[in-house]
């Protein structure tokens, strides 16, 4: 049976720590010439103009533009393009799964579509997915179940078997209730397996066995991970 594979962007495909470090320092200084406002004022406003994770707190034009700075956010993800980094377990198995015609890979973010094209396109990795979706596609994020029930009616996964590979924890919930499994994949070893998360893993090259396995225990649990006709 065919697979689908949605994978979040930033954290498990593509590490932003140091081009988001240089974004932020640009973004400060930028705000701070034209407001007169100290960082710590400035980071204050930026971190409580909406509240996370909901739709409007991934809008960071629109929130630039609230707290005073003239910068656009898409200039400085293509500005510090070179920054992001693709993390090194993704190539090869990006690359082995999109030569098995049993995966299609698609990926999934709260982070709006014009944004993540930039640094999908800048790292090569858009030529894996068939396809992306955003919050800015349903105007809600990964933490309701709406936005996986969009995906999935837009790229019409009905009746197929889905995993979902994300890092943040809030997403789970959600698409646990549209009958996806879900693999929470963490980097960093000592983090705990949140709440619905079926399966944690720590690398990439762990993805191959755990869904493997998954699979197969999946017609024995009355086809956890198989999206029913509704």
């Amino acid at each position: 049976m065919e697979k689908i594979l949605l994978f979040d962007i930033d954290g498990v495909l593509i590490d932003c720590s140091e081009a988001d470090k240089l974004i932020f320092k640009e973004i400060y200084e930028n705000t701070k010439n034209n407001t007169g406002k100290s960082i710590e004022k400035i980071k204050a406003e930026l971190n409580s103009i909406f509240k996370w994770p909901e739709y409007e707190w991934f809008d960071w034009n629109k929130k630039l533009k609230l707290i005073g700075c003239s910068l656009k956010y898409e200039e400085l993800i293509k500005k510090y393009a070179s920054y992001f980094k693709v993390y090194e377990d993704v190539l090869p198995v990006l690359n082995e799964l999109s030569k098995n015609e049993n995966y299609k890979l698609f990926c999934i973010s709260d982070g709006f579509s014009k944004f993540q094209k930039i640094k999908l396109k800048a790292l090569n990795l858009s030529k894996f997915f068939e396809g992306m979706f955003t919050s800015d596609m349903c105007k809600t994020t990964k933490k309701y179940p709406e936005f996986f029930k969009e995906a999935i009616d837009r790229f019409k996964l009905r009746n197929k078997s889905i995993y979902l590979i994300d890092d943040c924890s809030y997403s789970f919930k959600a698409a646990t209730e549209n009958n996806i499994f879900t693999i929470f994949l963490h980097r960093k070893h000592q983090k705990q397996k949140p709440p619905y998360a079926e399966i944690k893993i720590t690398l990439l090259y762990q993805l191959f066995d755990t869904i493997t396995q998954t699979f197969q225990k999946a017609h024995e649990i009355v086809n956890c991970c198989v999206i029913s006709k509704k």
